[in-house]
């Protein structure tokens, strides 16, 4: 989410890799929701938002533009937040996951929260800690907006700071697949509960920037196989 957290890069591309091998689940990927802060190496967007304060849930203002965390000037007033929006909306996902960085765990929910159940087999597969974050409560962010609105599990990941070496982005991927098929029991939305088939990958641009900066989404469905 953050230009200046680039590791989950390495670890979606990890995943995407191993997508022939993918079997019983949907898994869709996206690059970078803030393409423009990852060109720049900034945690802001373009124009100077952070859009993990942008979200619509409990938001607030902060800040001014350009400031580290400054949540835009109303919810949703970013392009990339809208995008996602609707991309989280139609998909449903069961089990979603943010990468962020450098802490080096699996974060908690914060309200003590017992179902913790997802994001502890994810860290046991990651081979990283689980905690819960200190701190004031974040408003805007997005795992705050899935939760509330769309419904499934969305947490945060946060890998440890620089670049992801290649064995722990394998970790990385073996641990979402194994929460994404941990997903199918009970599941009610399309992420993590269909029979899956060909893997197709498309590519869809936040509309924002230069307009040269594209999300990679990849699919696995059985719906695929007919579209190539």
């Amino acid at each position: 989410m953050h230009g200046d957290e680039p590791g989950g890069l390495r670890i979606v591309r990890t995943l995407r890799a191993r997508r022939a091998s993918i079997r019983g689940v949907q898994i869709w990927v996206i690059d970078s929701l803030n393409p423009d802060g990852l060109a720049r190496g900034t945690r802001t967007n373009a124009r100077g938002v952070d859009l993990n304060r942008n979200f619509p849930q409990d938001w607030r203002p902060i800040g001014v533009r350009g400031s580290r965390f400054h949540s835009g000037p109303r919810p949703s007033s970013e392009p990339e937040t809208r995008a996602v929006r609707r991309f989280i909306a139609r998909i449903r996902p069961d089990v979603s996951v943010w990468f962020h960085q450098p802490y080096g765990f699996v974060v908690l929910p914060s309200d003590r929260s017992d179902a913790t159940t997802v994001h502890r087999r994810y860290a046991r597969e990651a081979e990283l800690p689980a905690r819960r974050l200190g701190g004031p409560r974040l408003t805007g962010t997005a795992i705050a907006w899935s939760n509330r609105r769309v419904g499934g599990t969305a947490f945060v990941v946060e890998p440890r700071g620089g670049a992801v070496p290649a064995a722990v982005a394998r970790r990385h991927a073996r641990a979402i697949i194994a929460v994404a098929r941990g997903g199918q029991a009970g599941s009610s939305g399309s992420a993590a509960g269909a029979d899956a088939g060909s893997t197709c990958t498309s590519c869809t641009p936040i509309p924002f920037g230069s307009g040269s900066a594209w999300a990679s989404l990849a699919r696995a469905s059985a719906s695929d196989r007919s579209s190539g």
